[in-house]
């Protein structure tokens, strides 16, 4: 008898229903005597590693990867998720070897591609990133995945205007997933690192205060200051470019002009 006295198939459908609905502790719940069998279960384990990632725990599921035995299948879908995992704890290097892997049994596994690309930039290994474009844009890969992963790369070559400028691109080009992208955005910066968050401030000030600097640097910079909290910081810059003429709301997309106001109200 199995565990829960069920079916593996039951206990599967089970959990995804759960799953679908949100909610993932309760799928935990269910899955956890099937984890502390992993040899045996190893389809439901690996089920337990990748809901414990999408239940904000990504730190204790890299925990319990690390302690599997050798043994273990190690699927490609198991794979992406930890790589992912790994990436978010900014532990690059593992990262990287995760989405690789994924690629090598899939060629065609665009997520794990986009994913590889940015953990070899973030790795500071641009050429190799670059590469991952390369092999995406070869396979006619989805436009907005190969231009989102473009996007990063240029953020990790600290070339920020030029990921601004893309996202405003597929935002402009691609209305009906305008909101994706404006979060895609919003989320990355908003979860930097506080140190790298600083460097990205500092940096987009320099460009914005510099001479000649075209006034979509200071409002970059403003949306940035915006997205790290800084709201009285971000409302002087409005203020600046506001009395200089730079800030043309009417011009200003939807997607940024909801956290210009959300500047201006908070200070």
């Amino acid at each position: 008898m199995h565990p829960a006295g069920l079916s593996l198939d039951a206990v599967a459908r089970q959990v995804g229903s759960l799953v679908d609905r949100g909610e993932f502790e309760q799928a935990l719940a269910l899955l956890s005597p099937y984890r502390d069998q992993p040899a045996v279960y190893p389809t439901l384990a690996s089920d337990f590693l990748v809901i414990t990632i999408w239940s904000g725990r990504p730190a204790d599921a890299v925990r319990q990867f690390e302690a599997l035995p050798d043994s273990f299948p190690m699927r490609p879908y198991l794979l992406r998720n930890m790589a992912k995992a790994y990436f978010d704890l900014g532990r690059y290097g593992p990262a990287a070897s995760l989405y690789a892997q994924v690629v090598a049994l899939d060629p065609t596994d665009e997520i794990a591609i986009e994913g590889w690309g940015q953990a070899l930039a973030a790795q500071g290994d641009p050429s190799a990133a670059r590469q991952a474009l390369v092999k995406l844009k070869r396979r006619g890969g989805d436009p907005l995945r190969v231009d989102l992963l473009e996007a990063r790369l240029a953020f990790f070559q600290e070339r920020y205007i030029e990921f601004f400028e893309i996202h405003d691109r597929l935002i402009a080009a691609y209305p009906e997933h305008a909101d994706r992208m404006a979060r895609s955005r919003d989320d990355w910066i908003g979860g930097l690192p506080e140190n790298r968050q600083t460097h990205l401030l500092r940096r987009l000030a320099k460009a914005a205060d510099g001479p000649d600097a075209p006034a979509r640097a200071a409002a970059y910079h403003a949306l940035c200051l915006v997205l790290a909290g800084q709201y009285q910081e971000a409302s002087d810059r409005l203020n600046e470019l506001a009395d200089s003429s730079d800030l043309d709301l009417s011009q200003v997309p939807d997607d940024r002009l909801y956290w210009y106001a959300w500047a201006h109200f908070f200070p």
